[in-house]
């Protein structure tokens, strides 16, 4: 009997700085994006979620914000769906996320 493979309909991603992080699946393949503050000083953290444009088309370097200084208490998500990605469904862009927080603190759930 042959084993099935199982492919994981998730991706677990855990911030732990505040540089810029480009987010690995195609936009287009996302249903859904949860983003939790999981600071352990019960402080509340600031992120962006958004989308550039790749160096080899004309628009190179703009960016679209999906969520711009959002703020996430601590414990906390938020749930961002595929209604609201499917404007930058765009394969060329790059999906990014940066964190205010120096100590990333936060968990990002990304769901096929």
């Amino acid at each position: 009997m042959e084993s099935e493979y199982y492919e994981p309909q998730y991706e677990i991603l855990n911030i732990l700085d505040n540089l810029i992080t480009r987010l690995a699946y195609p936009q287009n393949t996302f249903t859904r994006i949860l983003i939790t503050n999981t600071s352990t000083a019960v402080a509340p953290v600031t992120v962006d979620l958004f989308v550039e444009d790749p160096p080899n088309i004309p628009t190179a370097g703009t960016v679209y914000y999906i969520l711009h200084q959002v703020i996430i208490p601590a414990g906390a998500s938020l749930e961002i769906g595929k209604d609201q990605l499917a404007y930058f469904s765009d394969n060329r862009r790059q999906l990014k996320f940066q964190s205010s927080n120096v100590g990333g603190d936060v968990t990002i759930l990304i769901r096929k």
